[in-house]
């Protein structure tokens, strides 16, 4: 990270990740919800930056030397579920360095449980819901109980202040990536936010409880931003994220958009990704049309199962025929899908896997070589009804602090039909037979789709599957290039090793991707190979969460035995290792 502003700053934004981000990925979207709120700060004479841990750069040393020169007044860290653990590392490394500077937290998990953040990481306040006028406050206010929306402890009691007002969106300046310390070394995918809040109440997503309020950004003020961040010298691709979950939820709103993009190029020399929702999409037939010819090129989907009892028990106003109409919509326009499944969710049973795999090839079948989907486990957070209230879905939560789990990629639920080893059959059949499918349908409609295809590989990269078949490359290769593209990233990563040695304690564990689960709960890696009972064990909680330590004193194993086994995973390459 060679660009660094060593001045007196009064408030760093520390942006934390677990497991193996970023080694897979070639390019990814900034930390908008960080950027954002420092590009207000900065707008209010507030002195803000933003540190990306995932810089391939980045190491704890690189931070305590930036924390020494720059002397932070506040230090800002946001915490997802996935993340609490590697939060809490920075955190013990800010009081340890930097003991004169105060700790604030925030972030989705912090919000919904900011009682249980105060009590176990110990911050000096934590941040209720959006964080620009609490942190305004934090940096002008003396007293804390003066700072609106936050909570903090006092004696031995917890102290929560009134919310402020909502932010009027308009009122935040224009995202300015140049808040990051360092970001031309990461690859970043140029993004957007265009509202904030959620309507809906899904089983399965807190998104609706954080943030009930749905409030939009001007589309003047969006197109003001488009042409701000492409103005910028560090983006030679005119490709743009939009980051809303409900981006489609108002189609006023979203024509008025398509309509201020065209006039910046769009669908011409200017391309976006965005969420699509299926049930807004399958009532209002001009929207992926119009989105198309604004230059929408992707669009993700949430499926989650063919099941209509498992729709409905997810609450997502949806039915089967819904995600067939906009699948055909998407294959007419063109328009590349990612679309979402759900796996050991509700009331799962094999009727209900069946019931989704016929969807899943319908769908291969509909969306003529433009498809593709992921299969991701439930993983009920904090907050949402499944976590809350499990057995009203037929659910048993076998680790409910998702230890074992990062990014939804481990199993851990059961229903009273099936096991935690059926769930992972089930999924990886799901998987398997999909991806057969969409190879299938791609080579029926390699000609038609050639040119278009091309145009969009040119553009945005092997971003799809479909964009990688383009090349002759199959699901499965593309599956090995990225194992091997791991191993080949770690030689120019100082966050990462693939030995740890006598070190293993000390580092955390990260399994490689592309495993399953064998029906005596033993773990099968990417390579195929079957691992041993302790070798297992130990790969079950290689999340990227905890350490070598931590996982001992969970597994109660002599210190010869998980010796043994870390350097047995080594020599596998069924794990790597974070160093923070």
């Amino acid at each position: 990270m060679p660009r660094r502003n060593t001045s007196r700053i009064d408030l760093l934004l520390i942006h934390c990740e677990a497991g193996i981000s970023p080694l897979p990925f070639s390019s990814f979207l900034p930390p908008l919800g960080l950027v954002d709120l420092a590009s207000f700060l900065n707008a209010h004479d507030v002195r803000c930056r933003v540190i990306d841990c995932r810089d391939p750069q980045f190491s704890l040393t690189w931070l305590a030397d930036y924390l020494v020169e720059t002397r932070p007044r506040w230090i800002g860290v946001d915490v997802l579920t996935d993340t609490v653990f590697t939060a809490a590392r920075l955190v013990n490394l800010v009081r340890n360095v930097s003991p004169s500077s105060r700790v604030v937290l925030g972030g989705a998990h912090a919000t919904i449980l900011p009682e249980k953040i105060l009590k176990g990481l110990r911050p000096d306040a934590v941040v209720i819901g959006e964080g620009e006028i609490a942190c305004l406050d934090l940096l002008t206010r003396k007293r804390l109980l003066d700072v609106r929306g936050i909570a903090f402890k006092r004696g031995r009691g917890i102290v929560r202040t009134p919310a402020p007002p909502l932010l009027d969106l308009d009122e935040k300046p224009a995202p300015d990536l140049s808040v990051i310390e360092g970001f031309r070394d990461i690859p970043y995918i140029p993004g957007i936010s265009t509202g904030r809040g959620c309507p809906y109440r899904c089983a399965f997503c807190a998104a609706g409880i954080l943030n009930p309020t749905v409030r939009w950004r001007s589309v003047d003020r969006i197109m003001e931003d488009i042409r701000t961040i492409f103005a910028s010298r560090e983006f030679r691709s005119r490709y743009l994220i939009i980051a809303d979950d409900t981006f489609t939820v108002s189609p006023e709103r979203t024509l008025e958009f398509c309509n201020g993009i065209r006039n910046l190029g769009g669908g011409k020399d200017l391309f976006w990704y965005a969420e699509g929702r299926i049930d807004r999409l399958a009532k209002d037939k001009a929207l992926i049309p119009a989105m198309k010819a604004a230059g929408l090129c992707m669009l993700q989907l949430g499926i989650e199962s063919g099941d209509e009892r498992v729709l409905k028990a997810y609450r997502k106003g949806i039915c089967v025929e819904d995600s067939v109409h906009v699948m055909e919509a998407c294959a007419r326009e063109g328009v590349l899908v990612h679309g979402g499944f759900i796996t050991g969710g509700p009331f799962e049973s094999p009727s209900t896997i069946e019931s989704t795999r016929a969807l899943a090839l319908r769908l291969s079948e509909t969306g003529q070589g433009i498809a593709q989907f992921q299969f991701g486990f439930l993983n009920p957070l904090p907050g949402t009804d499944v976590f809350d209230r499990p057995g009203e879905f037929g659910l048993k939560l076998l680790d409910p602090n998702l230890l074992s789990s990062i990014t939804f990629d481990n199993c851990v639920t059961r229903t009273s039909d099936f096991s935690r080893e059926d769930i992972f059959d089930a999924r990886n059949m799901l998987r398997d037979e999909t991806n057969a499918k969409l190879e299938e349908v791609f080579r029926a409609h390699y000609e038609r789709r050639l040119a278009h295809l091309a145009e969009l590989r040119q553009r945005i990269g092997p971003a799809h599957n479909s964009l990688s078949l383009l090349s002759g490359q199959s699901i499965e290769e593309r599956k090995a290039e990225q194992i091997n593209g791991i191993f080949e990233k770690i030689e120019s990563s100082i966050q990462f090793i693939s030995q740890a040695g006598d070190g293993w304690r000390d580092s955390i564990p990260v399994r490689l991707p592309f495993f399953s689960l064998d029906k005596d709960s033993r773990y099968i890696t990417a390579e195929r190979i079957k691992l041993e009972v302790v070798e297992s064990e130990i790969f079950h909680y290689a999340s990227g969460k905890l350490t070598g330590a931590e996982i001992a004193m969970i597994l109660d194993r002599s210190e010869e035995e998980l010796t043994q086994a870390f350097a047995s995973l080594e020599q596998k390459k069924a794990i790597i290792y974070r160093l923070y």
